[in-house]
């Protein structure tokens, strides 16, 4: 925490308000705050590098997409559900410019999207956003990879859920 701190008031002084060097610094901080539970902190952190890569950005980059989608997460943590979906969607709309429906990283994105949707309950919506992260991490790292195994994981948790006990062990 102190390391960025002072990183962003060296770049307060180098930079002009806007630039977005800066937004690194505030992102990782949030980064650090929701890590520690200090999600409201987080929240800010978030806003301000938001803020910063919307002015300096061009509209669908994919490091707003990815500072949305950590927002998104700290909501989530903040115990606010409905702010947490709106930021990850917006993320998943730019992510799937800016990268592709197909890229990892917007797999990531859409993963953290379902499992907001987990934690509500929403398990059908938890469900076939799941299945489309499985079909992204297949294509993208095949079947013996980390991401995909931890996709199956979800995905079986959210068929226990559903009482689908027979198909989410095949997947456990």
């Amino acid at each position: 925490e102190k390391l960025f701190l002072e990183i962003q008031e060296i770049e307060s002084r180098i930079y002009d308000e806007n630039h977005p060097t800066r937004a690194f610094a505030f992102n990782n901080l949030g980064l650090v705050y929701n890590r520690t539970g200090r999600h409201e902190e987080a929240i800010e952190q978030y806003k301000k590098a938001i803020a910063i890569r919307e002015a300096s950005l061009p509209e669908n980059h994919p490091m707003l997409a990815w500072t949305l989608d950590n927002l998104g997460l700290a909501y989530l943590d903040a115990g606010r559900p409905e702010e947490a979906i709106a930021s990850i969607r917006r993320a998943l709309d730019i992510a799937m410019i800016a990268v592709g429906p197909d890229n990892a990283d917007t797999g990531i994105v859409m993963a953290n999207l379902a499992l907001v949707y987990r934690e509500q309950g929403d398990y059908d919506e938890a469900e076939r956003l799941y299945r489309r992260v499985l079909e992204i991490d297949l294509k993208a790292f095949g079947h013996r990879h980390s991401e995909t195994a931890s996709t199956l994981h979800n995905l079986g948790k959210v068929l226990y859920k559903q009482g689908q006990l027979e198909r989410a062990e095949e997947l456990l």
